[in-house]
């Protein structure tokens, strides 16, 4: 078992600021999994941005943090850690803010780029064709995914087909199994089990 009094003292910091680091490390981490691989979404696209907003910032939350540690070298070293990670983040925020300031209606379910073609209610889930679209570099994607709303508007949701380029798909539904180009998707009731 970890004792969180005694990596604070190595680690030269209150066990306050400890625990606090370590809590936003894992929501950050846990974050960037979920923007990569969604598992968990919000059913507004501007409930998205925000979380990711927020998101971004921990990591100057914990350059500021840094500064409660005792031991200068560690200190130096955690604010140089941290302050790389900002600067990564902050390309992220702005790309995120760009998007923002771009879109005519951020409230719209409807993503830059990121458009839904079709969906079928599944009992108490929905599957749903999004198009991909990057703009005029890039070639058109399809991704399909099984949305269920867990909690009046959180979705869980589980990617079942990713193609790019693809343009146009056909699928069929029948008997909780979905078939795309001969390939059978087990639709799950609660989408992962």
């Amino acid at each position: 078992m970890w004792d969180v009094e005694r990596g604070a003292t190595m680690a030269g910091m209150s066990k306050i600021s400890f625990k606090l680091i370590l809590i936003l490390n894992i929501i950050f981490i846990l974050s960037i999994i979920n923007a990569i691989y969604p598992f968990i979404r919000f059913s507004s696209r501007l409930a998205n941005y925000i979380f990711m907003i927020i998101t971004l910032c921990i990591p100057t939350v914990l350059v500021f943090l840094g500064f409660t540690i005792k031991n200068l070298y560690k200190k130096i070293l955690f604010i140089i850690l941290y302050g790389i990670m900002v600067l990564v983040s902050g390309m992220f925020l702005i790309f995120t803010l760009i998007l923002i300031a771009v879109s005519e209606d951020v409230r719209n379910v409807d993503a830059i780029g990121f458009s839904i073609i079709e969906y079928v209610q599944v009992g108490e889930s929905r599957v749903i064709v999004y198009r991909t679209d990057g703009g005029a570099t890039t070639s058109l994607g399809i991704i399909v995914r099984h949305e269920k709303e867990i909690l009046p508007g959180i979705l869980l949701v589980r990617n079942l087909y990713r193609e790019y380029p693809r343009y146009e798909i056909e699928f069929e539904i029948k008997n909780g199994i979905l078939l795309i180009d001969d390939i059978e998707y087990k639709l799950k009731r609660n989408i992962y089990y």
